[in-house]
């Protein structure tokens, strides 16, 4: 969405029109939702913080300068909430399990039963790992890899400095390797 558009919806909805925030929320909810997926983790927390996180940013919207996008207002948002379930149930998720089940409905007709195995084996051991690593190291990964955000666009969500940024990103993926190895011995290598 460009910022004209987004300034309009907006505006629009600073003055109470509902489906004008819900526009605004169509275009940024799925970036949302993959970063707290990877964050939380579990899914039905991520529903949860991003339910919770709309709601907070339509009380908050009359407060928003529009200093940032909205999408970036709304993922620091989502993210505040989100640390603080993490705090709140710090326990739970180590004992959490990380099994899904296989999309067997979603293999496309080129695609051999062997490939989706292999895919789906890539996210379980990938998921397994990032579990392992420290928040803020999923968090940066997360934003970087999977949303493909920039590292200006992540220092506008997290608050974090180019520095640390980079930082987290090294140490990340030096972690998230040193895991999978742990994980998958020598298979490593056969896995990536």
């Amino acid at each position: 969405m460009d910022r004209k558009t987004e300034k309009e919806l907006l505006k629009k909805a600073k003055a109470g029109h509902i489906p004008s925030y819900e526009d605004l929320m169509a275009d940024c909810r799925n970036k949302i939702y993959q970063s707290l997926c990877a964050l939380l983790i579990n899914n039905t927390d991520a529903e949860e913080v991003l339910h919770d996180a709309c709601i907070k940013a339509w009380q908050q919207l009359p407060r928003f300068r529009g200093d940032s996008r909205f999408s970036t207002w709304l993922h620091k948002i989502a993210r505040n909430e989100a640390l603080m379930r993490l705090r709140s149930s710090k326990n739970r998720l180590k004992h959490e399990s990380t099994q899904e089940e296989l999309p067997v409905e979603k293999m496309g007709e080129t695609r051999s039963a062997f490939d989706a195995l292999r895919q789906y084996d890539r996210k379980l051991y990938l998921k397994k790992a990032m579990i392992r690593l420290k928040k803020d190291e999923r968090m940066a990964l997360s934003l970087f890899y999977f949303e493909e955000q920039s590292i200006r666009e992540i220092e506008e969500a997290t608050g974090w400095s180019n520095s640390n940024i980079k930082i987290l990103l090294y140490r990340g993926r030096n972690n998230l390797y040193r895991e999978l190895r742990t994980l998958l011995k020598n298979e490593v290598e056969d896995l990536l």
